[in-house]
């Protein structure tokens, strides 16, 4: 049923992205930075020969690409787009024979001479939700995809996720300063297709992003420049804003930017009714009113209750996980300063098998073990359901790390707990030592007492 102070069923509530989460006015800019590959076992991906019989494959090493990314919020609808430039192959690798069926370059260039340029785009617009969460609905290029969804996390995160029958991207974007105009993104490629090897588990390669907020005439200059240095014969138009690369620009027959205005407006909440909304018209008669009113009043205040007990425990989860954290990845800071190493290395700790992902027994073992204590059954569930985002059962890197990046303030808190915990301890044997000297006439220096404290 519908609630008086539900957003959705509130005609007069707005769908607006940047209204309903202001992460988005953040996000929104022109981006510079560097992309990272790797692939399943952890090593750097470098240059592999091009082959039609497996998809995805380029002679370009993925260790450090350029990455440009212009992203526009209009109200309602969202239009991303990413330039990736790729530099020139090792001489190494272009002295190798070139298998037959395959290419050492794609395109035009000369293999050790000329890079590539590739693009990705998504549009998409608000739901119905009104909570901020975007809907795609045209993907293209690189890492394109049929469906897709971007969820803001928290004022500082934005978590997307899409796929197609083939192949799936889950990527988490965190904001890395205070002042937002640097983001470390994270995401995670998996295969399904039936030339992957590797069938009980999907995962591709892990990929990082470290982009900086530029203004759009540095971006647009470096854009040119990256684009003119990798291939001066293969160029994308710098830049984009709401439109989508030109067919004849990526050479290929199928033109997903055809009729792209109307596409979106066909999901556009601005566009369409909402379906939470209710014909009040509809609602006759006295008694019938009475009875939902009552029904209504109950309701409430079940959902407050519930809200609360909800928040309540996603508070003890969230303190009972960054706590546990911060007992074994000590820092002097907040957690802006956790480095991709340490998380990993607590990963690892945590993943006694060394299957790559943590199960529930896993995770068990690491939330009840230090100085933490038990945990409810109920907690317990709700922690793995926060954590384990595509509910496969398993906790893979990236779902640990956007999870900890989501009660990154809690970790402060507990750290600092932490911290005056230990340096209470410190001192209170100190003090102690100091007064057993005097009772003994033991001579303590200060050097001694540093030492201790």
């Amino acid at each position: 049923g519908d609630c008086p102070n539900d957003p959705r069923a509130d005609p007069t509530a707005s769908p607006n992205l940047r209204v309903n989460a202001p992460v988005w006015n953040d996000f929104a800019g022109y981006w510079h930075g560097t992309y990272l590959a790797v692939d399943r076992f952890g090593n750097p991906i470098r240059e592999r020969f091009a082959s039609e019989k497996i998809a995805g494959e380029m002679p370009y090493a993925q260790t450090n690409v350029g990455v440009f990314k212009n992203i526009t919020i209009d109200e309602t609808k969202y239009y991303e787009h990413t330039y990736f430039v790729f530099s020139p192959a090792s001489d190494e690798f272009c002295s190798l024979p070139v298998p037959t069926s395959a290419s050492n370059v794609l395109g035009n260039g000369k293999c050790g001479e000329n890079g590539l340029v590739l693009h990705s785009e998504r549009f998409g617009t608000a739901t119905q939700e009104k909570d901020g969460s975007v809907t795609f609905v045209v993907s293209t290029g690189r890492l394109s995809a049929t469906t897709g969804e971007a969820t803001p996390i928290s004022a500082n995160s934005i978590n997307f996720q899409s796929g197609n029958d083939g192949v799936s991207y889950i990527e988490t974007y965190n904001f890395i300063d205070k002042k937002k105009l640097k983001m470390s993104a994270t995401g995670e490629k998996n295969i399904f297709a039936d030339y992957f090897p590797y069938k009980d588990d999907p995962l591709a390669e892990v990929y990082n992003m470290q982009l900086s907020q530029t203004g759009m005439d540095t971006w647009v200059t470096a854009n040119q420049a990256a684009q003119d240095a990798a291939n001066p014969k293969r160029q994308l138009p710098v830049p984009m804003q709401q439109d989508c690369i030109p067919n004849d620009s990526i050479q290929t027959s199928y033109d997903p930017c055809k009729d792209l205005e109307d596409a979106l407006a066909q999901v556009d909440p601005l566009s369409n009714p909402s379906p939470y909304e209710t014909d009040a018209t509809a609602r006759g008669g006295f008694i019938a009113g009475i009875v939902l009113l009552i029904v209504v009043i109950l309701a409430i205040a079940g959902f407050i209750w519930h809200k609360r007990q909800i928040n309540q425990q996603k508070e003890r989860i969230a303190h009972r996980f960054a706590r546990r954290v911060a007992q074994t990845i000590r820092i002097e800071g907040s957690h802006n300063m956790l480095t991709a190493e340490a998380l990993k290395e607590e990963f690892d700790r945590i993943d006694k098998d060394h299957s790559g992902k943590l199960d529930k027994d896993e995770l068990r073992v690491f939330v009840t073990s230090g100085k933490i204590g038990s945990i409810s059954e109920s907690d317990f569930n709700a922690l793995w359901a926060a954590i384990d985002v595509d509910g496969d059962g398993e906790v893979n890197f990236t779902e640990f790390c956007s999870f900890l990046a989501t009660c990154g303030e809690v970790y402060d808190e507990e750290e600092k707990k932490l911290t005056k915990s230990t340096r209470n301890q410190s001192i209170s044997r100190s003090l102690s030592m100091r007064l057993s000297s005097r009772s003994l006439n033991i001579d303590i220096s200060d050097k001694d007492e540093d030492e201790q404290v």
